[in-house]
């Protein structure tokens, strides 16, 4: 099952419908200028892997609206309707979150899939309406036999015995049988009942499993065996047994039932293996496994790796005193621990690791030493302070001690990835914001060959860049993200447009350096006052510009300088009003 393509709508400045392809053993990567709405997709991105995956999580944005585009390979289409032949145009359909306030993949959307899904579940149910018939049929065929053990008959000439000889009763036969017919039509009409319309299949797993059953053993023809009558000594006076006479009779029955229980074991066989084959849910029939690997398309587990530079700049004001939010050490302890399936860590921000725990992820760490790191340092231990803040400290060879917090932000950026990254196992998905942005050119040509080396093993890389040094060969896979000067919304384009890219998108990678300096020694004042007028000077009003930049129109009124309540504007909010009004950035900076 590959997944080809998702469409995402209503997500910051996502407002209308944009896809996002992936193709098979590449990255996913997007280009764009700053501001251009990156991020914003993959958060996007991120919140719908994330909720679909079977690790603990934090998820948001019920807001977002989305659909993915799966195709089934050869070998499970053949699973699913092993009498069509398969096309890769057949095979593709729709998944989508069909709840109002969820993201979780309940819906499937087909004009091939879902009718011919209903064909085999139908089928099923045919074949259970036949072998109901079948065994009423042999109930009639049985009528001389049918008796309870527990009745006392003064004279009895036979026995029902089963194949194996036993003496066995009728009565049993038909119970198991209708409660094994009563399964399979229960099951099939649970799923039949999900298909919506004539392309769209609502669905949910049963809560019951299925057991098929009873035994076949049990099904092949009863019979009678002739037995001798139990008389008291007095009845031998009076009483004379026609053994022939009672013999004959009994051959004549076994006869004629024994057509009708072939019929019922030849429906039988069939209704097993096409309900073995589909609906089985201990045993992964074809439809429960299909619903499985829809809602697992983006893997069990989700990583997103945050920009260097946006936790360095764009901070969140809201969210700087959560330590694990710009907490390198953090980030790779909450990787670890989703990847371990430790959901009092994902859920309480001031969970406190034990000791045993402390220990347990020092040595996980200690047994995945980075590569290029590889004889660099001692050991890594794992502190943590007063606070309960997780602190990764590499020891040097020259005995120094070192918190990776604190280290270099190539370093500390490369400690992260490759941790972050040996949590994840193929069907998984990692979600990078401007991998590498501050390795060295030759680093990030190492980067990208271990990102596509990633995808080769089977996880889903998808990441943003302004370096030229993370396009892979295949252009193919990369979008080229741009937002409408007009409307401020963000689109993702897939034709080739490499003169563009060069042109204007790497010189972004030159002028970042320069913006982020004079953004650090301007007066916050000077900066927002300049904003401020920018937006009022742009023909629309301020709540326009405060739906378009995502910000309320208090804060944008809180930059002139007479206002009451002064705010200095973030970075990507001065980059977002500088493409709003079409001002040139160091305009805004100087």
């Amino acid at each position: 099952m590959e997944l080809i393509k998702i469409e995402l709508e209503n997500y910051k400045s996502i407002t209308e419908s944009i896809g996002v392809e992936f193709h098979k053993n590449l990255p996913t990567v997007l280009i764009g200028k700053n501001g251009s709405g990156k991020s914003n997709v993959l958060e996007a991105l991120e919140h719908i892997a994330s909720t679909n995956s079977n690790l603990p999580g934090k998820y948001s944005a019920r807001e977002l609206r989305y659909k993915a585009y799966i195709r089934l390979e050869n070998s499970e289409f053949a699973k699913l309707f092993p009498n069509e032949e398969y096309s890769e145009e057949k095979a593709v359909f729709s998944a989508y979150s069909s709840a109002k306030d969820g993201l979780h993949i309940n819906t499937i959307e087909s004009e091939t899939i879902v009718p011919l899904l209903r064909k085999e579940l139908d089928n099923v149910l045919e074949l259970t309406n036949e072998l109901e018939d079948a065994v009423d049929s042999y109930e009639k065929a049985l009528k001389k036999i049918e008796c309870d053990d527990r009745d006392s008959l003064s004279l009895r000439g036979y026995d029902i015995i089963d194949s194996k000889g036993n003496t066995t009763n009728y009565d049993v036969l038909k119970f198991k049988s209708q409660f094994f017919i009563e399964q399979i039509r229960q099951l099939s009409n649970s799923f039949v009942s999900n298909i919506k319309s004539e392309n769209i299949f609502c669905f949910s797993l049963p809560h019951y499993t299925l057991e098929l059953y009873p035994p076949h053993a049990e099904l092949t023809p009863l019979k009678l065996r002739y037995k001798a009558p139990e008389l008291a000594q007095f009845e031998q006076k009076f009483i004379t047994i026609n053994e022939s006479a009672i013999k004959r009779e009994i051959t004549k029955i076994n006869k004629r039932t024994e057509t009708a229980c072939k019929k019922v074991d030849e429906i039988l066989n069939k209704l097993k293996v096409q309900a073995d084959r589909l609906l089985d849910t201990t045993e992964c029939g074809a439809v429960t496994e299909f619903i499985h690997n829809v809602t697992n398309v983006f893997g069990n587990n989700c990583a997103y790796l945050l920009s260097e530079n946006s936790q360095v700049l764009f901070k969140d004001l809201k969210k700087e005193n959560d330590n694990r939010y710009y907490n390198s050490s953090a980030v790779i302890f909450e990787a670890y621990a989703k990847a371990h399936n430790k959901k009092d860590v994902l859920n309480d921000k001031n969970y406190v690791i034990s000791n045993k725990e402390r220990i347990e992820f020092e040595q996980w760490l200690n047994t995945n030493q980075p590569k290029f790191e590889c004889g660099m340092y001692e050991k890594i231990t794992v502190d943590t302070d007063d606070k309960n803040q997780l602190s990764i400290c590499i020891h040097e060879n020259n005995k120094q001690v070192v918190s990776l917090n604190e280290t270099s932000a190539g370093r500390r950026w490369y400690f992260t990835y490759y941790f972050v990254k040996n949590t994840l196992s193929p069907g998984d998905t990692f979600i990078i914001d401007e991998p590498a942005s501050m390795l060295h050119p030759s680093a990030q040509k190492e980067i990208l060959s271990d990102i596509c080396e990633m995808t080769k093993n089977g996880i889903r890389v998808i990441y943003s860049t302004h370096s030229p040094y993370l396009i892979p060969e295949d252009w193919n896979c990369v979008g080229f993200v741009s937002m409408s000067n007009s409307t401020q919304i963000t689109y993702v384009d897939t034709k080739d447009e490499r003169d563009i890219f060069f042109k204007d998108i790497v010189g972004d990678i030159f002028d970042l350096e320069s913006i982020v300096e004079t953004f650090q020694k301007s007066n916050p004042k000077e900066i927002a006052e300049k904003c401020y007028l920018a937006i009022k000077n742009k023909d629309s009003t301020f709540s326009v510009a405060a739906k378009q930049l995502n910000l309320s129109e208090d804060t944008i009124k809180s930059w002139h300088r007479n206002g009451t309540h002064f705010r200095s504007p973030k970075l990507e909010n001065i980059i977002a009003v500088a493409s709003f009004t079409n001002t040139p950035i160091t305009d805004l900076l100087k």
